[in-house]
């Protein structure tokens, strides 16, 4: 409500419920069950719940006779506030409708951003409406209604109206009075928290916790107390600091393990962050999209002018999302080659070699040949990239159907955001910041990746040492860099991949035929850091004889689920060209089974998994 220019004033209503569950009509809610289609046992059910409640009052200590009553939802009772928003939703129907008929207009924070005419939380309401009498009188006619048929009560003596400051004094009074609730400068809170905050809120929040702190604390409650209490406070925060390393590190690093606040906050932020550039339909998302970064996306907005509490708090946090966010490459469309991390392995992702003056190059798309089934453009790749990468960027699985590219969070088996895990990497960082001021040597840098790539690093350099000296080959420095790496990724494949047992070896049972009618593929994966990866696959009838056997060679290398994975693709191809129907697929990847039955989601694989359903949905039947 900061609007100062213009003819339309607007104004905000915030209303309040009288005993909100208590007065919801029961024949209300049946109704609006009715009305969203659900089912009708299932409403049975839920009535059931709710009116089989009874009360029995005491009277100077004698209990009356037990009533049933006709309204109310219980508190307490875990189905009521769902119950209550479905009730709500009614409400707020209303109003839509209103607004598609033009009586009623909301507030527009931005030029493209969506109109907003009211916010509902169970009982807590905000209605935004222009400042006109029209529109008042459209509200309490709403209200009016949505009171008659639900039952609900609105309390008009704590029910609060504003007003922006190009509203005249008579207008506001006109609307005041017919609305008949008091006319306040700022709503001072919705959901307990304030409406509007100010530019110094963090100096005024410390101000309050200090005062609250005095006021619980026992040292608060005389004057000699506060004093030793304030006396201690300074001695703690100027005199004798408590370092990091002795409070917020966990035990296991000399630490007492304390949480750190800000670093758990930041966490939270970041989640918001997350959810935000993950679902873009969401109504703060586009109001923020209008506001701040019309054109371009969330990751890359800047601070913008005049930003809110709220906005400030979260583009703070951009650059931790940014160092968590991996992409999981599709079709390649929406991957920028040199500005957005995509490259696999434990690095940032990022491309490191310059991109060439006369490249048309811009998306990972632009790397790869557009025909079925999709495959990299090997030739573009190795006039593009150092050989190092050309071979990450070979090793990385391409949909052949087209998946849309998906950026995942790079420290959770499943890609999804989680607090503990930012909140755990911000620790870690720390951690290793102070070792690396506080020791010396390349292994004390408290990364295990560093310290992993380096030890790989000195045993390659001492391989070659000894081919020099006992078969006089001479090294080769890039050769040497690379094989390192290699066997980086190699041990870490092996290390992070718990490859389960065979299924019929946990069972332990021996091969069984298939049902006549179906035929058994039995599929698996072989693959070497080095030399590649292969597949091999065997199909036999319901009498156990061998129908088809093959096998299939991929000189690109790749971790075991993704070489598990690419085998039950080519697998599903190879019964679709034998024009096979009714099959069963065995195979020894669990997780691979699991992910292809949706019961995981694995980032690294999601595209080949999506070809293999894809494929699937040509046979009839599939096990």
């Amino acid at each position: 409500m900061k609007r100062l220019k213009g003819k339309k004033g607007f104004m905000t209503l915030k209303l309040d419920m009288s005993k909100a569950y208590d007065r919801v009509e029961w024949d209300f809610l049946r109704k609006v069950l009715i009305f969203m289609n659900f089912p009708t046992r299932l409403i049975e059910v839920i009535m059931k719940c709710v009116t089989s409640v009874s009360y029995g009052i005491l009277i100077n200590g004698t209990p009356t006779p037990w009533f049933l009553p006709e309204r109310g939802l219980r508190q307490g009772d875990p189905l009521s506030p769902y119950l209550f928003i479905l009730c709500v939703e009614a409400f707020s129907g209303l109003y839509v409708e209103q607004m598609k008929q033009k009586t009623l207009h909301g507030v527009v924070v931005a030029r493209g951003a969506p109109e907003i005419s009211h916010l509902f939380f169970a009982d807590d309401s905000l209605i935004f409406s222009r400042a006109t009498l029209e529109e008042a009188e459209v509200v309490c006619k709403v209200i009016k209604e949505y009171e008659q048929a639900s039952g609900q009560l609105v309390n008009l003596d704590k029910s609060e109206v504003n007003f922006s400051q190009n509203v005249s004094e008579n207008r506001k009074n006109m609307i005041r009075d017919r609305m008949g609730v008091k006319a306040v400068e700022v709503q001072e809170k919705y959901l307990g928290l304030p409406t509007i905050i100010e530019k110094d809120q963090r100096s005024r929040f410390l101000l309050r916790w200090k005062i609250e702190c005095g006021r619980n604390s026992k040292g608060g409650r005389n004057k000699h107390s506060q004093k030793r209490e304030r006396s201690s406070i300074e001695v703690s925060s100027s005199s004798h600091p408590v370092l990091y390393h002795e409070l917020f590190p966990p035990k296991e690093h000399g630490g007492l393990g304390f949480r750190n606040l800000e670093d758990f906050n930041t966490s939270l932020l970041a989640k918001q962050v997350w959810r935000l550039t993950h679902n873009e339909k969401r109504l703060l998302y586009r109001v923020w999209k209008a506001r701040y970064f019309p054109k371009s996306s969330l990751l890359e907005a800047g601070i913008g002018h005049n930003p809110s509490y709220a906005w400030q708090s979260i583009w703070g946090v951009k650059q931790e999302v940014e160092w968590g966010l991996k992409w999981v490459v599709g079709d390649g469309n929406s991957i920028r080659v040199w500005q957005d991390p995509w490259l696999p392995g434990d690095s940032s992702g990022l491309v490191l070699s310059s991109a060439p003056v006369d490249t048309s190059v811009s998306k990972v798309a632009d790397l790869m040949h557009c025909d079925f089934p999709r495959r990299w453009n090997v030739d573009l790749i190795h006039s593009t990239f150092n050989a190092q990468e050309a071979r990450l960027i070979q090793s990385i699985p391409v949909s052949w159907t087209g998946i849309k590219d998906k950026s995942v969070w790079r420290w959770t088996h499943n890609g999804m955001f989680s607090v503990r895990s930012l909140y755990w990497q911000l620790q870690q960082r720390k951690l290793a910041g102070m070792e690396s001021t506080s020791t010396t040597g390349l292994l004390s840098t408290g990364d295990l990746d560093v310290t992993g790539q380096v030890a790989m690093q000195a045993w390659t350099i001492w391989k070659q040492r000894n081919e020099l000296v006992h078969q006089g080959t001479q090294p080769d420095v890039q050769r040497t860099i690379e094989m390192a790496h290699e066997l980086w990724v190699e041990w870490k494949g092996y290390a992070n991949e718990k490859k389960s047992k065979p299924i019929m070896e946990q069972e332990g049972e021996s091969w069984k035929k298939p049902d006549e009618g179906l035929l058994k593929i039995n599929l698996d994966a072989g693959w070497s850091g080095s030399n590649g990866q292969g597949f091999g696959m065997v199909i036999r009838d319901h009498r156990g004889e061998c129908m088809f056997a093959t096998t299939s060679f991929s000189p690109h290398r790749a971790a075991p689920i993704v070489a598990e994975s690419k085998a039950l693709r080519w697998a599903i191809q190879m019964a679709q060209r034998l024009e096979l129907t009714h099959i069963i697929l065995e195979t020894d990847a669990k997780n691979v089974v699991e992910n292809f039955l949706g019961h995981q989601d694995t980032p690294a694989i999601a595209p080949i998994i999506h070809d293999c359903r894809r494929l699937a949905t040509s046979m009839e039947q599939i096990y």
